[in-house]
This record gives structure tokens, C-alpha cells and sequence, in this order.
């Protein structure tokens, strides 16, 4: 299983992420990572949407994990962002969510996808580490507390 690094994607970090409702929020989200997937957006965007209608993807905290295995991807990614205005993601104390991090995974890959989602969750679980990424000031800054440097690309 390859590092959280690894999975992101780095062209598709937002800060601060401008939406006016969740929809918005993930369409710009899909809209980001397209280039990255290969896959047209619209099919990303409706199977990250088909799984938010199965329950809500916040965690609490402010933190949302929205999350899809989409037909066509290559493989595990990743990409976060900090909404500029926090949105109601679900979470189970009934906070907005600023922190955003889509996961996306072909559906053959199950097994990475939930030890992403894991991995990511108790990440995000750490108060510190949400503390960090809301003060991030750039993409790079924002990478960097998901294990990614962008030198390491070059």
C-alpha cells in the first residue's frame, strides 16, 4: 500500500475552496482531480454524489472525507482542500465541515480504498494535524501535512 503521499494529487489541492453549497463543493473538487483520473468529470462527479446520497461523508471536527470507487481510474488518489466557508457535510456533531478531502478509487481496489479512507480519517482524527491545515497559506503548505513535498515530484 503505497504512503498517503503517494495517492495525492497535487495540481488538485485547494485553498480555500469557494462554494456556496456540498454539490458545488464536490463538483469543484472532481473538477480539480479530472486530469489526474483521465476519466470525464461527470461520471466522477456522479459516483462521488450516488455515495454522499448513501449517508453523509463528515466526520466531525469540521473535517468531511467525501469518497467514490469510480469505473476507469488507474488508481488510489487523493486530494484536500479548506473551504473558504464551512459546509454541512453530515458530520455526526453537527458541525459544517471546513477540511475536504476527496478519495477516489477504482472499484477492484477495495482493500487500498478503505486503508486510505483509514488512514486519512485518523489523520484528520488528530487535532493538531486540523489545527496545521487550517492555517495552511499555500497548495504546498496544505500538501505538506499529508506527507507530500513538491520537490519529491520533480
Amino acid at each position: 500500500m503505497p504512503f498517503l503521499a503517494d495517492q495525492v494529487v497535487p495540481g488538485a489541492a485547494i485553498l480555500p475552496l469557494k462554494a456556496q453549497s456540498k454539490r458545488q463543493a464536490i463538483e469543484i473538487m472532481v473538477q480539480a482531480m479530472t486530469p489526474a483520473a483521465g476519466i470525464d468529470a461527470q461520471m466522477i462527479s456522479e459516483f462521488v454524489l450516488a455515495r454522499e446520497a448513501l449517508g453523509p461523508t463528515g466526520l466531525g471536527e469540521g473535517v468531511a472525507l467525501p469518497h467514490a470507487r469510480v469505473p476507469g481510474l488507474q488508481r488510489v488518489m487523493f486530494a484536500p482542500a479548506v473551504l473558504e466557508m464551512p459546509l454541512d457535510f453530515g458530520g455526526p456533531d453537527g458541525r459544517p465541515s471546513d477540511i475536504l478531502v476527496m478519495l477516489l478509487s477504482p472499484p477492484e481496489a477495495s482493500g487500498d480504498h478503505l486503508r486510505s479512507l483509514a488512514r486519512l480519517a485518523r489523520l484528520l482524527s488528530d487535532a493538531k494535524a486540523r489545527a496545521a491545515i487550517r492555517a495552511s497559506r499555500s497548495a504546498e503548505m496544505l500538501l505538506g501535512h499529508f506527507g507530500y513535498r513538491l520537490t519529491e515530484a520533480a
